[in-house]
């Protein structure tokens, strides 16, 4: 059992004299057998984050791993990483050769990883292509021979940042059913960042969101229908202590609410508004998917 424990977490770079806060205090424990996403808009600092968790960059805070052997800082052999952008392996290379060089640098006998090497390879669907030159492999099969090498390192944990940046559909699909189907994920902790929706959606339970450097996390079982849109005949501030969301006026004499029924079934919260002398008008009920909640983070603050 394996944990990342992330504390306190601030980085702020100097930009023409400037300071510029990438990330704010940012506390996170993340454990094995789990695939995270990591969700935000460009420049909220999801880059960073991983950039200092594979010590690319200094920060303030503490990350560190909890294991059998106790508490300690990350060491280079704990992690691997495939960055964004299409240069993570050798393009002189072939893939097998790839993989000998970046388990070697680990101190890897690639005779003890052989055959988790062929069988991930055609997994992948790379055999056919284990002695091509990388430079001449498509930029989905490029994507997968990084993937490759970082799973074959045998890390603690995998950062992966963008990994469907300019994937065809095809490619895409065949790496989100590696991962959210893969053996070779077990007793890893995996993160994943990325503005493709649907591939999150689909290989991991638990998010974390970034906005300008301050995270969030959300697992995937609390989305919920919980979230109603009701439209009310009045302006009263009071609502009957119903949990109100947002209140927004449409006219003089109407108001659109946004209410959470987490804690209080709907007609309850309905007859709290009646009671309170609010008549209600009409009741919608919000979609609250990954995708929606992702688009609301700024107003409902999730």
């Amino acid at each position: 059992m394996s944990s990342l424990i992330i504390d306190n977490l601030s980085k702020v770079y100097s930009d023409r004299g400037k300071s510029v806060q990438a990330l704010r205090n940012v506390s996170v424990k993340m454990e094995d057998n789990h695939i995270y996403g990591l969700l935000g808009k460009n420049g909220s600092g999801k880059t960073t984050l991983i950039k200092a968790c594979t010590n690319l960059i200094t920060y303030e805070g503490s990350i560190r791993l909890e294991d059998e052997h106790g508490l300690r800082p990350l060491g280079c052999k704990d992690y691997s990483a495939v960055l964004e952008g299409n240069r993570n392996v050798y393009w002189r290379l072939t893939p097998l050769e790839n993989i000998r060089f970046f388990t070697g640098i680990r101190g890897i006998r690639f005779g003890t990883i052989k055959a988790d090497c062929e069988k991930m390879l055609s997994d992948l669907a790379l055999y056919e292509k284990k002695d091509t030159i990388v430079a001449n492999l498509s930029r989905g099969m490029q994507q997968k021979v990084a993937i490759a090498c970082a799973l074959l390192s045998n890390p603690r944990l995998l950062f992966l940042d963008e990994p469907t940046l300019g994937l065809d559909v095809e490619s895409r699909k065949q790496l989100e059913t590696f991962l959210a189907n893969s053996e070779y994920l077990r007793n890893r902790i995996v993160l994943v960042s990325s503005h493709d929706m649907g591939f999150i959606r689909n290989i991991t339970e638990k998010h974390l969101y970034l906005k300008a450097g301050a995270l969030s996390l959300l697992d995937i079982n609390d989305l919920k229908d919980t979230l109603y849109k009701v439209r009310v005949s009045s302006s009263d501030a009071g609502w009957g202590g119903v949990a109100v969301l947002r209140a927004t006026a449409v006219n003089d004499r109407e108001t659109e609410l946004i209410i959470d029924t987490a804690d209080t079934r709907l007609p309850d919260c309905l007859g709290k508004l009646e009671s309170a002398g609010v008549s209600v008008l009409e009741v919608l009920q919000l979609n609250r998917d990954l995708e929606s909640i992702y688009l609301g983070v700024d107003e409902f603050s999730l």
